[in-house]
Parts: C-alpha cells; structure tokens; sequence
C-alpha cells in the first residue's frame, strides 16, 4: 500500500525538488562558480538515482513487476548505477567543501585548483574513477540460488557480500561525512585567520557554512543507517546455521531501509536553501518568473480585447485623425 502511495509521492517530491535546484545552478552567476558545478553534477546524481531505483521499487512492491525482466545484465546495470549515482553524490560535496577550504586558504599557491576549468577535470576524474571502480558488480551480482528469494539478483554470498557493508559503512557513512566535516570546520579557521575585524559578517558565514555542513552531514548519515543496518542483519541471517524463516519481515526490513536511503537524494533542495546565495538567486528566479507570467497574461487579455472589440477601436482613434487634419 506504500508502495501505491507514498514512493509515488517521493518520486514527484524528489523529481520537483532536483529540477529547481538544476534551475537554479544552471544560472549564470551559478553556472561560473565551481561550488555550484559541484552542487550542480550532485544534483543530476541524486535526480538519476531516485529515478532509477524509486521506479523500480514502486514497479516491484506496488504491481510486483520485475522492473529487470529477470534479466540478470538489467539487474546489474540497475545495482551498478545505483552505486555509482550514490557515490557520486557524496564525493561532489566533498569536493565543494574542498573547493570552500581551498579559496580560504591563506596558501595561494593552492587557488590555482579553484578554477572553474580545475573544477570541470575534477568532475571528469572522479566520475571516471568510481565508474572504474564499480565494474565489479558485473561480476558479483549474480542470479539468487535460493528458491524462496525475494529478488532475481542478489550480492554473492560470503566475502564479496561482507565486503559490501564495510564498503557501504566505510566509504559512504564514515569517510565522506568526515572529509565534509574536516574541510568545512578547516574552512571556518581558515576565514577566521583572513579576515581581519568585521566581527558580524565573520560570525554570518561562521553560521551559514555550519549549517550547509551540519545539515548535508546529518541529513546523508542518520538516513543511510537503516539500510547499513539491514545489510548487517542480513548478512548475519544468511551466516547464521539456522536460517530462520524470515521472508516477509525481510521484505519489510529492505523497504523500510530504502525508503530511509531515498530521502536525502530527495531533500537536498532544501537543504540546498540555507545557503543565502541559493535563496536568493531562487527567490529572483521565482519573481522574474512571476512577472513574466502576469505580463505574458496580461498580452493575451489585450490581444483577446483587440478581437472581440475592433470596430471600438477604429471609431476611437479615428477622430483624432481628423482633428489632425483638420489643424
């Protein structure tokens, strides 16, 4: 029934707020700022992940269709974007928080890689890389052996699976929160260092980069945890001599921890809006878009005007042109 509900409602949620924020950070005065190219690539991320596995959990849980096809090379591309899309995510923010340490930095030997063409190879590399990276799972996710699996294709069972979780743990919930951590708290003593006296304005960006921090931090890590805690719980069940007979509460066990998992690639828009910068250029965005369309309503009204009275208006203007003449 949640499936038919409120993943339905997630997917336009997430799809709206991934759309205003591409919006925005396709603008201009965004667009040149290597910190929006970073939000920017974690953005189509996040709006490619949500498509890709919200749609295939509706498909799944809602009309138990099999959105692979039991077709075991669909069911790892599926598996393969999903990883490569989540880390993405993550190390894009990373490297926005690099990027905010770097151009605090006192070193100026060190703001030639705060370039926006800098910013662009960064991108290529690290997508380049984790993409490398993930080619393994062509390999271990295989076919499920299991009579009473719930899914065509699982992770292989024993090494590769345990070394799924500590890879989840480590690198998603654990290294990447840290770096963001480390490089924004760097970022704050760094501006503290620089500038010299305007005691209200530090205090400002004190709080706001805390807050970008804080919020992207918390909001990634406290909604991964349930899936991590799936991962370990399963991996115990399957380890374990006596495999209970757990089917169903492991069915309720994974959809809770995706819908957990989906709600940050869903949110960061708002997120996204304590940065004063972002609210702005949304809010002009928001105005022109407003005036354009009362000044796009308001030619119609006239042009419908113009069809319907066209003799009124002839007879109007036609004696002035004869008091014209007249003179």
């Amino acid at each position: 029934m949640l499936s038919l509900s409120l993943l339905p409602f997630l997917l336009l949620f997430g799809n709206i707020n991934c759309l205003l924020s591409i919006i925005v950070f396709l603008q201009k005065s965004m667009r040149k700022n290597p910190i929006g190219l970073y939000f920017l690539s974690s953005t189509i991320c996040n709006m490619i992940f949500i498509n890709t596995m919200i749609t295939g959990t509706i498909l799944y849980f809602g009309f138990h269709i099999d959105p692979t096809g039991n077709i075991l090379i669909l069911c790892q591309i599926q598996f393969y974007i999903a990883f490569v899309t989540s880390i993405l995510s993550s190390s894009f923010l990373v490297l926005a928080s690099i990027y905010r340490f770097i151009i605090s930095s006192s070193y100026y030997s060190m703001h030639r890689f705060s370039s926006h063409s800098m910013a662009i190879k960064f991108v290529l590399s690290v997508t380049t890389f984790w993409c490398i990276i993930h080619i393994h799972l062509f390999i271990f996710v295989i076919k499920s052996n299991e009579a009473n699996s719930v899914f065509y294709c699982v992770f292989q069972a024993g090494t590769y699976e345990l070394l799924i979780i500590l890879y989840e743990f480590i690198i998603n919930d654990v290294l990447t929160p840290a770096l963001i951590i480390l490089f924004s708290l760097q970022t704050i003593l760094n501006v503290r260092h620089v500038m010299v006296n305007p005691i209200s304005r530090l205090h400002s960006i004190d709080r706001q980069l805390v807050n970008i921090m804080l919020s992207q931090c918390f909001t990634f890590v406290s909604f991964r945890l349930p899936f991590l805690i799936y991962l370990i719980f399963d991996h115990i069940i399957k380890a374990s001599v006596e495999k209970l007979s757990y089917g169903k509460i492991n069915i309720v066990l994974f959809y809770l921890s995706l819908l957990c998992i989906y709600i940050p690639y869903c949110s960061f828009f708002f997120v996204n809006l304590i940065s004063y910068s972002f609210r702005a250029e949304f809010i002009r965005l928001t105005k022109r878009f407003i005036h354009r369309s009362l000044r796009q309503i308001r030619k119609r009204k006239r042009h419908r005007h113009n069809q319907v009275f066209p003799l009124d208006i002839m007879q109007r203007r036609a004696p002035n042109r004869n008091s014209f003449a007249i003179e």
